[in-house]
């Protein structure tokens, strides 16, 4: 992305009403860029033939994370991490 293209870095008015919208829409427009791609993300794993696996796939990662919030430890949180 070219940010001399981008709506942030052009000239900035002095009309509250449009640079409201201009930062409303801006924060819409990342948001939907993030949730679609976690969204995608979320319904992969629900499909069918990957309903077991990913079932003990997210069990064993909440287990590491749930361990690394018991005992704090860079052994456990690297686990954690790893296991997403």
């Amino acid at each position: 992305m070219h940010f001399e293209h981008n709506v942030l870095c052009q000239p900035v008015s002095d009309d509250v009403d449009e640079l409201f919208f201009t930062y409303d829409s801006v924060l819409r427009d990342v948001a939907d860029r993030f949730t679609t791609r976690f969204a995608a993300t979320l319904n992969a794993c629900r499909r069918r033939g990957f309903d077991a696996d990913c079932r003990t796939a997210r069990h064993n990662c909440r287990r590491l994370e749930r361990c690394y919030r018991r005992t704090l430890s860079l052994d456990d949180r690297r686990s954690s991490i790893i296991a997403v």
